[in-house]
């Protein structure tokens, strides 16, 4: 496979549409359209648990009873829908992910970083679409659920659920869920943890 150029078919304040002409293993010259954040802008993804203290275990140390994950409920206009998932947003300029994941977690939640459990180096998602890269951010934190940190464009309800009450959720098949949420979802549903 060789990339012979790429150009812009459409530039937005958030997305760029893109279209690069390559040549594939026999030699034939196509096209493939995508999608890309403007000037590599990078995402974060925040996995969070809120501790009940029910117990002594700490975090990682098997099934918790005590643990409540965090799950947000959040108006997505692709899917004309609801998507059921984790807080997450767009890195600034000149920010580091932790710091990104603590500001989307307040905005999005009302919740505060209380610890941070693991990070993640930057992945990929959907590489056939995008060249969009996000951080999985693993976090402890506290505080009470609030909207006051939304944007007119955010329309998303936060809950503190149970494994039991994730794995109902996850057994509605009238649901949608985000891709990395699920994964972590399921986890928790089974171990009563999130790492």
């Amino acid at each position: 496979m060789k990339i012979l150029g790429t150009e812009n078919l459409v530039k937005t304040q958030y997305l760029d549409l893109k279209a690069t002409e390559y040549e594939d293993t026999k030699g034939a010259k196509k096209y493939w359209v995508w999608a890309q954040r403007p000037n590599g802008t990078k995402g974060v993804v925040i996995a969070a648990v809120v501790d009940k203290g029910w117990t002594t275990l700490p975090i990682g140390a098997g099934y918790r009873q005590d643990l409540r994950l965090v799950v947000i409920k959040e108006f997505r206009v692709p899917l004309a829908d609801y998507e059921y998932g984790f807080p997450a947003g767009l890195v600034n300029k000149d920010e580091d992910v932790v710091e990104a994941a603590k500001r989307e977690l307040q905005e999005e939640t009302g919740l505060t970083v209380k610890n941070v459990l693991l990070k993640s180096p930057y992945i990929y998602n959907t590489a056939g679409m995008t060249d969009e890269s996000i951080a999985m951010v693993y976090v402890e934190c506290e505080g009470e659920i609030s909207k006051e940190g939304h944007e007119a464009s955010e329309e998303i309800e936060t809950f503190l659920m149970t494994p039991e009450e994730v794995r109902q959720l996850l057994n509605d098949p009238n649901k949608k869920f985000g891709a990395k949420a699920y994964i972590i979802m399921n986890y928790f549903a089974r171990q009563g943890n999130i790492i």
